[in-house]
C-alpha cells in the first residue's frame, strides 16, 4: 500500500481501505492470482483473467464505462494478450509478461484510447514486461509472485499510462524483441 499510495479506489476485498487506481488492480490481480481465481488459456500457457479483469474493471469504474465497453475491453485484452502467449518463440511459462500486455489494451479501451494511441500502448508494454524466472526452475509456484501476473498487471497498467501522457514506444517492439514468432 505504501509503495503505491493512498488514494480513493477499494480493491474489492478490502473494505475501508483505499488506493490509487493502479494499487487496487495491482492488489487485486495479487489476489486473484494467489487464490486461483484465474482462466488458464492452453495455446499461450498461463493465465490472463487476473491481469485483464483488474485492469478493466477498474479503469472502466473510473471512466463510468459502459457494459458494453468494459466487455470489448476483456474480450480484446484476452485476445492480443493469448496471441502473443501462444506465439512465444521459446515457450516461457511465465504469464505475467504477455498477460500484462493485455492488461494494456483492456486499459486503454477503458480509457477511450485511439487506434494510435493503443498500438503505442501496446509496444511500451511489450518492452516493459516483466520476466519472471521460469516454473520448472522454482521448487514452488505458490504465493502472490507465481506466474508474475501482479507484476504484468503493473507494467501493463503504467504502459497504458504513460502512452496516454504522450510517452512513446517502438512502433516495431513485438517484432524487434525477439520473443515472439
Amino acid at each position: 500500500r505504501k509503495g503505491l499510495g493512498a488514494g480513493s479506489t477499494a480493491p474489492w476485498f478490502f473494505e475501508g481501505e483505499t488506493v490509487t487506481p493502479i494499487g487496487a488492480a495491482f492488489v487485486n490481480s495479487s489476489v486473484m492470482s494467489s487464490l486461483d481465481i484465474d482462466d488458464g488459456n492452453r495455446a499461450a500457457r498461463g493465465h490472463l483473467g487476473a491481469a485483464i479483469v483488474p485492469a478493466a474493471s477498474t479503469f472502466g469504474a473510473l471512466r463510468n464505462a459502459s457494459a458494453e465497453t468494459f466487455a470489448h475491453a476483456v474480450l480484446a485484452g484476452c485476445e492480443i494478450g493469448g496471441r502473443l502467449g501462444a506465439a512465444e518463440s521459446k515457450p516461457f511459462f511465465a504469464s505475467g509478461r504477455w498477460a500484462g500486455v493485455g492488461a494494456t489494451v483492456a486499459t486503454g479501451i477503458c480509457l477511450g484510447f485511439d487506434q494510435d494511441q493503443l498500438a503505442n500502448a501496446i509496444s511500451l508494454a511489450v518492452h516493459a514486461a516483466p520476466l519472471v524466472a521460469p516454473a520448472g526452475a522454482r521448487s514452488a509456484m505458490t504465493g502472490h509472485i507465481k506466474e508474475g501476473v501482479p507484476f504484468g498487471l503493473l507494467s501493463g497498467v503504467t504502459a497504458a499510462l504513460l502512452a496516454q501522457e504522450g510517452y512513446r514506444g517502438d512502433p516495431d517492439s513485438v517484432e524487434s524483441v525477439g520473443i515472439y514468432d
